[in-house]
Formats: structure tokens, sequence, C-alpha cells
């Protein structure tokens, strides 16, 4: 993964967040923040691993 697409999936998730906390109710979006919170785990470890590949 390249720091580029890193750095955009990281925009679309933040994003998210401030479009959709003013639009769903309080159960609604811990629901979506618990999620998104997974994938940018996920992203944050995809990353990380391919930037220690890179290294080797």
């Amino acid at each position: 993964m390249d720091r580029d697409y890193y750095l955009g999936a990281k925009f679309v998730i933040l994003k998210l967040r401030e479009k959709l906390i003013t639009r769903l109710d309080e159960k609604s979006y811990n629901i979506l923040e618990e999620e998104l919170s997974k994938i940018e785990k996920e992203l944050d470890l995809r990353f990380y691993f391919s930037e220690e590949h890179k290294k080797d």
C-alpha cells in the first residue's frame, strides 16, 4: 500500500465522521464509529506492514 492511498483513505474516514456526526442519531453514529474504527485499525496495520516490507 502506498502512502498516498493510505492518506487518502484516512481522509475519507475523517470526512465521513465529520459529515455523519450531525446527521445520525447517537445509536446509529456509535455503530458507524465502531465500524470505522475497525476499518481504520486494519488500514493502519496494512500500511505499517507494507512500510516494514519495503525496508527489507
